[in-house]
């Protein structure tokens, strides 16, 4: 029924339902009236609904203008909300001036639809921040990219003014492929699947994991002991004596 209601009533914006009920040339009164208000008095890039309505109401005092935007609202309370870049760009310009930073997420990895974004915000705003989410949820190999492009996107990104970049569970999808590809070998091939999915992989690449009792900081540890134990050796030191397996390495 919900579904049926909004396949027959078109949804307006109320600028939308303006530009339908006014004539052009109201409309283009009100769009001047309306950038004198925010420009030369309000001095902000936005209007409220209620100061909308004033700003066309002052425009034809004698046109009613028909729109509810309670009419469209879902069964849960929630107003419908036209999501699209130029709604993201009118709240970032009104939260920057409040925020460490704009955070962008686009559907596909899109880098004109990231540029388009970041000069709009900072050509009013140009100190402005941003972050945008590489996300792994993307089919990055289905979008076209060669592997010039696809190198260069972080850097293209950074040129724009995206100072902070991040692949979001980068962590969860790099452990998991290990521990998947390990898992697998390890039925079949046992101690000599680890060998060569993970050790060699460590001492192939200098990763630093390989000694994990030293990356995890049981040497600083050990040092912190032997202080307070004023230099005396002890038997439960991690990192010294035969029983420290990592002197194997």
């Amino acid at each position: 029924m919900e579904k049926e209601w909004y396949h027959e009533n078109e949804l307006f914006t109320f600028e939308e339902a303006l530009e339908k009920q006014f004539t052009a040339s109201e409309f283009e009164s009100y769009k001047e009236k309306k950038e004198d208000l925010m420009v030369n008095k309000l001095g902000r890039a936005y209007l409220s609904l209620r100061e909308m309505k004033l700003l066309a109401q002052e425009v034809t005092p004698l046109k009613k203008i028909i729109f509810d935007w309670d009419a469209p609202r879902t069964k849960e309370g929630y107003y419908m909300f036209n999501g699209c870049i130029e709604a993201a760009i009118r709240r970032s310009l009104v939260f920057a001036p409040y925020s460490d930073m704009i955070w962008l997420e686009t559907k596909t990895p899109d880098l004109e639809q990231a540029r388009s974004f970041s000069r709009k915000i900072h050509k009013q705003l140009p100190a402005t921040k941003l972050v945008y989410n590489l996300s792994p949820s993307f089919n990055w190999s289905a979008h076209g990219f060669d592997d010039k492009a696809l190198k260069s996107f972080v850097w293209d990104l950074a040129k724009e003014g995206f100072t902070l970049q991040l692949v979001s569970l980068a962590g969860l999808h790099s452990d998991g492929v290990s521990f998947w590809e390990l898992a697998n070998s390890f039925q079949s091939d046992g101690m000599k699947a680890y060998v060569e999915k993970v050790q060699k992989r460590e001492k192939e690449t200098n990763c630093d994991i390989m000694t994990h009792q030293l990356w995890s900081g049981a040497e600083y540890v050990d040092s912190l002991m032997k202080v307070v134990q004023n230099g005396a050796s002890s038997q439960t030191l991690s990192t010294s004596g035969e029983s420290f397996t990592e002197t194997q390495f």
